[in-house]
Parts: structure tokens; C-alpha cells; sequence
């Protein structure tokens, strides 16, 4: 056996070493700290980073130290440790591939073993690039983060004078509408005032986008009622084509058209008779077994997801029961809306979390749904039960959703799941 061979197979047995510290040091301290396991939760292994963090000090010095020598045998073979993030985003950014820049900027926010803290600093270094698509990739991502600190830099893109051209794939896209769409979903409200602005100066529908879904009326408003767009109105508050929405509502054979209808003129307060259409429609949903799908269902979901934005004791009852639905598409929805889309949020919906993440109902909410909405609520025991949820299952990743991407905010995924975001905070 040659010396490099010999030295590849040593260092392979001291990795398989440091591992084995690992897990027994972390199995050992898991099992003196909680006690007992419940029996009705399936005990799932740790990974590295959760194992390291059940460590005492003592412990963590011992596997820090065999890491160090580890580390310094395999530079002795040529073998080099993970670049730290902002050599990657460097090292894209010099390709001057957009391409391979996203993903990279990706990666550093997505990636499973990104670190926020690094991530989010090493992004901040392209907000001011002289690229203004870098400098829109990095202002993205750190939205994605929860860090706003990129925002002026994309007001200031959205200002440019002239067209911005972004390819992306095989498609060319204008930059500024793109930017429209990102400072609309992420509720930039400071962006108001330029997205006017930039709506007067271009006409683009993606202005009109961004401003309705922050409730504003771009510019002036239609001089003639569109039936097909009666959602629109009531985003905005546009009252006075309430009557022509009701109209829409009872004259409409399609039944899109309908529910859509029914919610705008629920929404501004046109009558019970509008939300009990909503109930109505929504109830295929309601009680769709688990493995129902379809058109009809799709659409009475849509029905579901209309009716958790109004806040009445009606719609509330009607997504409770909801909530009980064999269907996680429906479960969820309702869940949810009951969570974000109404003045308190719903005790039973916060139970049935409880009761999910205890193990003492047979629940049908997504595992990564309940920690991503846990993640925003200020909840105490919903926090812990969740954490003791991830340690029993990994399904459960509370230690990706909790405490490495604490800071991300809901925009990132709620809108999956409501139709309009209440002003409840």
C-alpha cells in the first residue's frame, strides 16, 4: 500500500471517528434532557449542526479540535475546506453569467447549510454594484431574507429613464416591471409614490400590479366596469362599482366568475347573501377525501381561499370546519387564513396545531407549512412544541424554519394561501 493511500484510508477512519463522537455525545445528551421519548412520536436522527447544538461546551471543544486536525491532515493532500460565501458570490459575480449569478445568490439564502448571518452580509456587498441586475439579485434575496436594506437601491432602479433589458433563460424581460412585481409582493409601501410615478411614465400593468396588491388605485381609475375583473375592485376599495359587481354576480353563468364576484361584493360589505355563496362553494372542498383533485376541486378551493379574507363570524365557522378536511390542500388554506386573515387568530386553528406537532391527532396540515407559519407567529408554546416535534420527526425541520430562516417574512409563501392579505398586524 502506497503512502497516499494509506493516508486517504486514515483519514476516512477519522472522519467515521468524529462522526461516532457526534452522535453519541449528542444522543447522550438528547436522552438525559428530555427523559422518556413519546412513544407516538417516531424518534428520527439528528443532523450534524442540530447534534452539535445539544453539545456542552467540553463536548464541542473535543469534536472543534479532531475538525482542526482533520482539516489540516487533508490540506496536506491537496484537499481544500467549502469557500466561505462571499468567495462564491465573487466567483459568480466575475462570470458575468446572470444565470449562474442567481443561482449563486440562490444557494447563499437557499442552500441547506447557508448561514443567514454570512449570507445576508455577503449579498449586501452587490446592492451598489454598477450592474443594476446585480444589484436587483442581491436586493431580491436579501427580501427573501427579511433584511430591506436593498429597497432604496431598487426604487432608484425603478426611476431609471430608460428600459432595462434582463434575459432570463431564453426570454427577455424589463427589469423595472420585474422590480414592480418584487416591491408588490413584499408590501413596500415606501415604494408607493415611485410606483406611481413609474405607472405615468410607462403604463405598465406590472405597476398596476405591484399598486393593487399594496391597495392602491394606479393613476386614474377604469372609466368602464370589467366584469371579468370585479377582484381588482374590491382590493382597491373601489366602492363605487359595487353595484355593478352585484349585477355580475347574478346575471354570470361561469361559475369563476361568480365566486369572484361574490367575494369582492362580500368584501366591501354588500350583503350576507355573498358570503354564504362563498360557504357554499367552498364546502366540495370542505369535504373532499384526501386523495380528491380536479377542476371542481380547484375551484371550490379557490372558493375556500376567498372566504378566509372576510371576517365575519360566518366565514370564521365555515373555516373551522374546514380545518377538518381529509384534503390538506383545503386543510391548509383554511388553517392558514384562520392564522393570518383575521382580527385574532383562531384558538381551534392553533390547536390543531398543538395537537398535530404533539402527536395526539391525526392532522392533515403540511410539516413544512406548520413551521413556516409557526416561525412568524409570537407563540411561546406553539414555538416549543414544535422544536420537540423536529427532534421526534424530520418531517419537522424547525431547526431550518425556526431558527435558521427565523427572520424570512411571510410574504415569502403565504400569498399560496390567500387570496388578499388583511391589515391584522
Amino acid at each position: 500500500m502506497n503512502r497516499k493511500r494509506a493516508i486517504h484510508i486514515s483519514l476516512a477512519i477519522g472522519c467515521v471517528g468524529i462522526l461516532a463522537i457526534v452522535v453519541s455525545l449528542s444522543l447522550r445528551n438528547l436522552a438525559s434532557r428530555d427523559g422518556p421519548t413519546d412513544a407516538s412520536l417516531k424518534l428520527a436522527p439528528l443532523s450534524l449542526g442540530e447534534a452539535y447544538s445539544e453539545m456542552n461546551h467540553s463536548d464541542r471543544e473535543k469534536v472543534k479540535s479532531g475538525l482542526k486536525t482533520l482539516v489540516g491532515e487533508l490540506s496536506k493532500v491537496g484537499l481544500k475546506p467549502v469557500p466561505k460565501i462571499d468567495g462564491v458570490l465573487a466567483a459568480a459575480v466575475a462570470t458575468g453569467d446572470y444565470g449562474q449569478i442567481r443561482r449563486a445568490f440562490s444557494d447563499a439564502i437557499y442552500g441547506r447549510f447557508a448561514n443567514m448571518d454570512e449570507s445576508v452580509e455577503a449579498l449586501k456587498l452587490y446592492i451598489n454594484s454598477t450592474d443594476p441586475i446585480i444589484s436587483y439579485l442581491a436586493a431580491e434575496h436579501l427580501l427573501i431574507a427579511g433584511d430591506r436594506s436593498g429597497v432604496g437601491k431598487l426604487i432608484e432602479i425603478l426611476k431609471s429613464p430608460d428600459a432595462i433589458a434582463y434575459r432570463i433563460v431564453t426570454k427577455d424581460f424589463e427589469l423595472r416591471n420585474i422590480i414592480c412585481e418584487t416591491l408588490g409582493k413584499f408590501r413596500v409601501e415606501e415604494a408607493i409614490p415611485f410606483l406611481m410615478n413609474y405607472y405615468s411614465r410607462t403604463g405598465s400593468g406590472h405597476a398596476v400590479g405591484a399598486l393593487t396588491n399594496l391597495r392602491q388605485r394606479a393613476g386614474p381609475w377604469a372609466e368602464s366596469y370589467n366584469g371579468a375583473e370585479s377582484v381588482g375592485y374590491a382590493f382597491v376599495g373601489a366602492t363605487e362599482y359595487l353595484p355593478d359587481i352585484k349585477k355580475t354576480f347574478k346575471e354570470s353563468t361561469d361559475a369563476e366568475t361568480r365566486i369572484g364576484a361574490a367575494w369582492a361584493a362580500a368584501y366591501m360589505g354588500g350583503g350576507s347573501e355573498y358570503v354564504d355563496h362563498l360557504i357554499e362553494a367552498s364546502r366540495l372542498a370542505a369535504n373532499a377525501p384526501n386523495n380528491h383533485g380536479g377542476s371542481d376541486f380547484n375551484q371550490s378551493r379557490e372558493a375556500l381561499r376567498y372566504l378566509g379574507t372576510i371576517q365575519t363570524p360566518e366565514a370564521v365557522s365555515a373555516l373551522e370546519e374546514a380545518l377538518e378536511s381529509r384534503n390538506p390542500r383545503a386543510s391548509s388554506v383554511a388553517l392558514v387564513n384562520l392564522l393570518f386573515n383575521q382580527k385574532e387568530p383562531s384558538e381551534k386553528a392553533r390547536q390543531m396545531l398543538l395537537q398535530q406537532l404533539n402527536g395526539t391527532a391525526d392532522h392533515h396540515i403540511f410539516p413544512e407549512l406548520a413551521m413556516r407559519a409557526i416561525a412568524v407567529l409570537d407563540d411561546t408554546e406553539l414555538r416549543d412544541a414544535a422544536e420537540k416535534a423536529s427532534r421526534m420527526s424530520s418531517a419537522y425541520k424547525w431547526n431550518l424554519w425556526g431558527v435558521k430562516r427565523a427572520n424570512w417574512p411571510v410574504e415569502n409563501w403565504i400569498y399560496d394561501y390567500i387570496v388578499i392579505r388583511n391589515r391584522t398586524e
